[in-house]
């Protein structure tokens, strides 16, 4: 079930629960950004020709194990198909040895509304209805996040990105996002944004026994597929610092994290 939440993490984020490299690389576009001189609308269909989504994770940490932690870059595999003129159903298959092929499905329409959600696949023939209910709830959430809504965006409109469920404590954070300007990502128009904020984050974070408290800062960059809304490629670098507790023994001790998340639809 862990790697069914990390097919739908990979979406947004781009990171499952133990992943985590240092600094922030540049969003892969085709040039640099250009001035956004006027407001441009963005989301007038509900996909495009994206077949995967690809992600890179990966750090170095102490306090929490005190070791290097990377996930080289992994993609999960679409099935899309346009389910009416103005809608489109979305899915993805995951294979999970002894357990069996679990999935999940999703409509988008083409002003970036969704609708129907579902958890499939002989993984989930015998599970517990409340376990599926709160699979389905973890991936309605983390699918709202993977773009936006049909508007008008000129320089300087803001939007906020929020962490996926299933992180832990770091499912708290939010990521206030500021429009800066207008490039391309292997020929699709993007309006790109730049992402910067800091929160605190009291619990358990990324699948660790540890307690952690203190505070999370992201800085980064995002990039926005005009003609769907979808978030097209994100980079995020995100600092960790505060204490967490050993659930052995109580005892406090600091940690200090630099992760890097990079995620694509592609």
């Amino acid at each position: 079930m862990q790697r069914f939440l990390c097919a739908v993490i990979v979406l947004t984020l781009g990171a499952c629960a133990s992943d985590v490299r240092v600094g922030q690389p540049p969003l892969p576009l085709d040039r640099p950004p250009a001035a956004l001189a006027v407001p441009i609308e963005i989301t007038r269909a509900g996909w495009g020709p994206f077949t995967k989504a690809c992600s890179e994770a990966a750090g170095e940490q102490s306090g929490l194990g005190n070791q290097p932690l990377h996930n080289p870059r992994v993609c999960q595999p679409l099935s899309a198909s346009q389910s009416s003129p103005r809608e489109w159903r979305v899915s993805a298959r995951n294979y999970q040895p002894p357990a069996g092929e679990v999935g999940f499905a999703f409509t988008r329409d083409d002003a970036g509304r969704l609708h129907s959600f579902a958890a499939f696949g002989q993984a989930l023939v015998n599970a517990d209805p409340a376990r599926v209910q709160q699979i389905e709830r973890v991936m309605r959430e983390t699918m709202e996040n993977i773009g936006l809504t049909r508007r008008a965006v000129a320089a300087g409109t803001s939007f906020t990105l929020r962490a996926p469920p299933g992180l832990g404590a770091f499912s708290q954070v939010t990521f206030p996002c500021v429009t800066s300007g207008v490039s391309s990502i292997r020929g699709r128009m993007v309006v790109v944004a730049d992402c910067a904020g800091a929160a605190p984050v009291t619990g358990p974070v990324f699948g660790s026994p540890f307690s952690f408290a203190g505070t999370v800062e992201v800085r980064g960059q995002a990039a926005v597929d005009v003609q769907t809304g979808l978030i097209l490629a994100n980079s995020m670098g995100l600092t960790m610092v505060g204490s967490a507790a050993n659930p052995n023994t109580g005892a406090q001790q600091p940690v200090a994290a630099r992760f890097r998340i990079v995620s694509s639809l592609e």
